[in-house]
């Protein structure tokens, strides 16, 4: 029953990320930026992603919350 349960989250999870646009905000926004080194360009691509990593993340955790307290509250 576990199983199933969480296979239906998953489920409900990808459905629900996929229809959720992405909103970022970028790191390096304009022109006025200062320029940056090989070493720093990479650094800041590298945060960039990881940024985005925890933006994920972090939808898929409310999405997550979300759905289980539906379905306590279908109980």
């Amino acid at each position: 029953m576990q199983k199933l349960a969480q296979q239906d989250l998953v489920h409900r999870l990808d459905a629900l990320q996929s229809t959720v646009p992405h909103y970022s905000m970028p790191l390096l926004p304009g022109a006025d930026e200062p320029l940056l080194s090989e070493d720093e360009m990479w650094d800041m691509r590298e945060l960039d992603l990881a940024i985005s990593e925890l933006e994920k993340a972090s939808r898929r955790s409310e999405f997550a919350r979300l759905i289980c307290f539906q379905h306590a509250s279908e109980m």
